[in-house]
């Protein structure tokens, strides 16, 4: 039974990839070869640790970064709609436009909330990232 990995698959077979090239990534090489005290097959192995972790930071930093992204647009469109439906003499009578403004605000603040969340995340995403 093989040990659970702390990362996808793919990130590992993706480093291994790169070692049978011979297109690895020098520093992460280099930090990997001193690590090993100059064994070989040891450093190969740390290489494909820390190869996958660096893989699976930039996955994780992309999907943060997508999602903080739809999010600021989404708080864009509602807040230009609340401000819109409040300008906009079209509605009925001021209780319908009241209301309509306050989903308006409720949907932008909902928004801008998740995106501080994904924002935060990111920056702990990246933070990790580099202390490693």
């Amino acid at each position: 039974m093989s040990p659970k990995s702390r990362f996808p698959q793919q990130f590992y077979e993706i480093a291994a990839n790169e070692v049978a090239q011979r297109n690895v990534v020098r520093g992460i090489m280099a930090k990997a070869f001193t690590d090993a005290g100059g064994d070989e097959k040891k450093a190969i192995v740390y290489y494909i640790d820390r190869r996958a972790a660096q893989l699976a930071q930039e996955a994780r930093k992309g999907l943060f970064g997508a999602v903080t992204l739809v999010s600021g647009v989404l708080t864009l469109f509602f807040g230009l709609g609340a401000i819109g439906l409040a300008l906009d003499q079209a509605a009925p009578d001021r209780a319908a436009r009241f209301v309509g403004m306050i989903i308006s605000f409720a949907s932008a603040t909902v928004c801008c909330v998740v995106a501080g969340v994904c924002g935060y995340l990111t920056y702990r995403c990246i933070k990790g990232g580099i202390r490693k």
